[in-house]
């Protein structure tokens, strides 16, 4: 049987699923705090294996389409009679801290979040989403 590239990332992102979802139980059962912790991702992005790759990419480009989704959600619920492409628009700026090249690829995006937790171990006790937020931000500022 013949693996082919996308039945592996496909396996990695429910491998990610998984993974997120027993960690999450791991880290309520140990702590109050229900969060995926930098130090997860952290751990997760300089595995070798797949399936930490997959942890890692998954879980960084859910939190940058989360941002949009949430914004457009909101403005769904706030704005009924905007069209699709005026919410979508809308979403963009409304999580715009940063200017994103649009050519930068989710493996890039792993790179800079990777770096940025390599450089601030101090900071790896904080929820993981604000620490892929912070990062990006600070790789791609405005102005």
């Amino acid at each position: 049987m013949t693996l082919h590239k996308s039945h592996v990332l496909a396996w990695g992102w429910l491998l990610a699923a998984c993974f997120i979802a027993g960690v999450a139980d791991v880290a309520k059962a140990q702590s109050s705090a229900e969060y995926f912790l930098g130090s997860m991702l952290h751990e997760a992005c300089r595995g070798d294996d797949l399936a930490r790759q997959g942890i890692c990419l998954g879980y960084i480009t859910g939190v940058i389409d989360g941002e949009q989704v949430g914004a457009y959600a909101t403005l769904a619920a706030l704005a009924p009679d905007l069209s699709h492409q005026e919410r979508t628009e809308l979403a963009k700026s409304m999580t715009s801290t940063r200017c994103v090249p649009s050519h930068i690829s989710h493996g890039e995006f792993k790179d800079v979040v990777s770096e940025f937790l390599q450089h601030n171990p101090k900071q790896l006790n904080l929820p993981a989403r604000g620490l892929v937020v912070e990062a990006i931000t600070i790789a791609f500022p405005c102005g």
